[in-house]
Formats: C-alpha cells, structure tokens, sequence
C-alpha cells in the first residue's frame, strides 16, 4: 500500500504496545480491526492439529497484519505474537469502512495488490509443503535407511507422478 495512502488510512489509529513474547491475537478471536507495525516486530503462524506452529511470516514497520477482519469481520484466521517489543497502530473495522468510501478506487487497489500477495505467498508455502510431504511418503514407501540420516529411493519415479502426488504441476 503506498506510504501516503496507509499514512492517511491509520490517521489517528489507537497505539497499542505488545511487549516481546505477548500475543497480540489468537487465531479463532472475534476480529473488529487490523493494525500497523509502528516499530517492533511480529510474528504470524497457525497451529497444525496436532499442535505444532508453522510461522507464515514476519512483519515489521509499515506492515499490516490483520487485514482479512476489516473486510469480512469473521475471527482472526492466524495468530499474532510479538517477537520484540511491537508499536501498533489499531484501526476499527469501522474507520476501515468509511475510509474505503473516501478513497475507493485507489485505495481499493491498493488493498487487493496486498491481499493478492499475501495469497501467493502462502501458496508457495502449501505447495513447498505438499512436496515435501510427498517426498516422505515416497521414502515411507519405497526408501532403503543407508545411515546417518540419509534414505535412498531407488524406484524410478516420474516427474509428473510427485507433482500429481504434491497436487502441483
């Protein structure tokens, strides 16, 4: 979002300070707004079923975080935890909405070109993960233990075959 824009839109935005350590959101929690990183920096992940975190990225000064909940007001999709002191800057799903209506065609751009990034970055991430995934599958069933860590696959596998397994092309 250019500077001028994002500026404009946090305007008078309420500063929240979350010391290193302390979440800011938890995935599941009612969404009411999103913020700015001011200083600090924060941390974003979500929790497999099984517990374990996965780290979707890290976001200091000028980013926003929390974005999906000024648009459809649904709970927080991913957690937010500070990894050093962080200044926030809180914007109000409401502030958010009458902004939009100021400065809608840019300001709406803008938005999208964020969203559609975050977007394709996490499809990188679900298809680096899903190819690994294949790739344990296939040393789960076709691998030989050769020591010290290591597993040899010696059944020839075809290219395609892992991107179909990894649901990639």
């Amino acid at each position: 979002m250019p500077t001028r824009l994002s500026n404009e839109l946090f305007a008078g935005a309420e500063v929240v300070r979350v010391p290193a350590g302390q979440v800011l959101f938890r995935a599941g929690d009612p969404a009411d707004g999103c913020y700015r990183v001011e200083g600090g920096l924060l941390k974003v992940t979500m929790f497999s079923h099984s517990g374990t975190e996965r780290i979707l990225a890290f976001h200091g000064p000028g980013a926003i975080v929390g974005e999906l909940a000024i648009i459809d007001g649904l709970p927080r999709t991913t957690s937010a935890v500070a990894v050093r002191d962080a200044a926030l800057s809180f914007l109000s799903r409401v502030a958010f909405e009458a902004f939009a209506e100021k400065h809608h065609p840019e300001f709406c751009q803008s938005l999208f070109r964020l969203l559609t990034k975050r977007v394709r970055d996490r499809d990188k991430m679900v298809a680096a993960t899903s190819f690994l995934m294949a790739l344990l599958e296939l040393a789960d069933h076709f691998g030989q233990d050769v020591g010290r860590g290591r597993i040899v696959i010696r059944q020839k596998i075809r290219q395609r075959d892992i991107a179909a397994m990894a649901g990639t092309a």
